[in-house]
């Protein structure tokens, strides 16, 4: 696992504390608000712009009549985002999606067994977490998470690397167990056909023939 760079990776590992700050404050007070407080989503937008707007447009005119010089302007008409810049992040982009498109495939048609079998796993706690927290606290732990476990992992890589690979070991032991166990079922089924005339019949009447 290898520490990523780049404007959004530094946020995350706190390289700038002005900037990190404001936006975890900022974070933690949004969740705190729908948590805490009880208000619903578009309430707190709202309360957050109105808050901004007001304080925004009382600063512009006390500076307009106190000290004029020190009003910001806003840079318009200019690019924002460069197509070179925007076709060089695309690409990439394309690529990942077609990719993740080509697992989702194998995924529902069980191409790989052992797959399925992890895929299974990750579903089945997925919707035992689904059923003890809320939508809300789950958003709000990864935001925390973004924030935490950056400055952890790069302070105990080492150890923490050494865990993962551990876990990824036992998993794929355990996926292994089960291909073995599923296959070794599938073949008792074929066994039992085969030496059943009835299921053996039934079998191939709803075998789909190949066609030439």
């Amino acid at each position: 696992m290898a520490v990523m760079e780049g404007p959004v990776a530094k946020l995350f590992h706190w390289r700038d504390v002005k900037v990190t700050a404001p936006v975890f404050i900022a974070g933690n007070l949004f969740f705190l608000a729908i948590l805490y407080w009880k208000m619903t989503l578009l309430r707190t937008f709202s309360l957050v712009l109105l808050w901004y707007c007001g304080v925004a447009f009382a600063a512009k005119n006390i500076l307009e009549k106190v000290a004029p010089q020190y009003v910001p302007k806003p840079s318009l008409t200019k690019d924002y985002i460069s197509r070179e810049l925007a076709m060089s992040k695309v690409d990439p982009w394309v690529k990942k999606v077609n990719a993740l498109i080509d697992e989702a495939k194998n995924l529902a048609f069980c191409v790989d067994n052992k797959k399925t079998f992890q895929f299974i796993g990750i579903f089945f706690g997925l919707m035992i977490v689904g059923r003890m927290f809320s939508d809300m606290v789950i958003l709000y732990v990864l935001f925390l998470a973004c924030f935490i476990w950056p400055v952890v992992y790069e302070k105990y890589q080492p150890q923490i690397d050494e865990q993962v690979d551990k876990a990824k070991v036992m998993a794929n032991d355990h996926a292994t167990k089960l291909n073995l166990i599923a296959k070794e079922k599938m073949d008792m089924g074929k066994k039992y056909i085969a030496e059943n005339p009835t299921m053996k019949t039934l079998a191939d009447k709803f075998t789909p023939k190949k066609t030439q």
